[in-house]
């Protein structure tokens, strides 16, 4: 299964450096190494594949790929939710 990352739309470049929750969340929790791939997404459908080049204490240092756009989907969902009476949501 692939690793993925959210990259915030301001820091898409070629390198990239990520600190704080991404970057934590990268070295302690997937453990990556130097090498490996990793999805980046910035949540407005720009998607791009990266290789991770170094891993510090806080830091990763990113190679961004090169950029696409992912299409639109084919269906809208609407969500719906009964809200319950008397105070039974809290």
């Amino acid at each position: 299964m692939p690793i993925h990352c959210y990259l915030q739309p301001n820091l898409w470049a070629p390198n990239v450096s990520l600190t704080d929750r991404e970057a934590h969340h990268l070295i302690h929790v997937l453990r990556v190494q130097p090498g490996d791939k990793v999805l980046c997404l910035d949540g407005e459908g720009r998607v791009a594949e990266a290789t991770v080049s170094a891993v510090r204490r806080s830091a990763v240092t990113l190679d961004l790929g090169e950029p696409h756009w992912l299409p639109e989907p084919p269906i809208q969902i609407t969500l719906a939710v009964a809200v319950p009476g008397q105070g039974k949501l809290d």
